[in-house]
């Protein structure tokens, strides 16, 4: 295990759901967010890199840790803390080969196996999601629910990242799951107060001190 600490509120920034995603980032670094991923699907691979570094640039400057979603050459070019894989993107080792083993590398899983095989494989943490319905991405499966989250955060030992329609009313219902942190994207970037948003999330999480440490 690394020595770096992949846990707290895990916000991905995506151009999709905001129209000015350098302010939503620094407005949730300063809420107290300790990571910081860039997911976008539909900028060329030119711009993806140009927003990468300059989120990456900002994520050093309050000590975040910052990831790419999917892209693992732009997360090398942009000295990115390591990247972000589904279960149909880059395979696990190639990422790995390309960053290297310093980098994080994160994987979405759905499934208990999935988590066990993530885990197996040396993924550095799990995300485990959709949680809830979320309208934050197309999904072909129902949500997971917060059953099959606890399961999982009991038969693995990295960190476990829970995502998917994630707020501030139910948050507190996954923190008891036993996971390390937990990931949102439209609770933050479609905020008209991103700042405020991410700090009530922040400050639930600490106040219940519901954390997982992982073995």
């Amino acid at each position: 295990m690394k020595n770096i600490s992949i846990r707290g509120l895990y916000v991905l920034i995506d151009p999709a759901f905001t129209a000015s995603p350098m302010h939503v980032a620094e407005e949730a670094l300063k809420g107290g967010a300790s990571m910081i991923q860039l997911r976008c699907k539909n900028l060329t691979t030119s711009d993806q890199t140009s927003l990468a570094r300059v989120l990456c640039s900002l994520c050093r400057k309050h000590k975040a840790l910052f990831l790419v979603n999917d892209y693992p050459h732009v997360a090398l070019i942009s000295d990115a803390d390591g990247v972000h894989l589904g279960q149909n993107d880059v395979p696990f080792e190639e990422a790995r080969t390309l960053l290297g083993d310093d980098a994080i590398i994160g994987i979405t899983v759905s499934t208990l196996e999935e988590a066990k095989q993530a885990e197996s494989s040396g993924a550095d943490y799990i995300s485990v999601g959709h949680i809830f319905a979320t309208t934050s991405k197309h999904k072909s499966y129902p949500p997971v629910g917060i059953v099959a989250l606890k399961q999982i955060c009991e038969q693995v030992s990295i960190p476990v990242m829970a995502i998917g329609g994630i707020t501030t009313s139910n948050v507190s219902s996954v923190l008891d799951c036993g996971v390390t942190g937990v990931a949102v994207i439209s609770a933050v970037c479609q905020s008209q107060d991103p700042l405020r948003a991410t700090n009530r999330l922040v400050e639930i999480m600490r106040h219940r001190n519901a954390y997982r440490q992982p073995l």
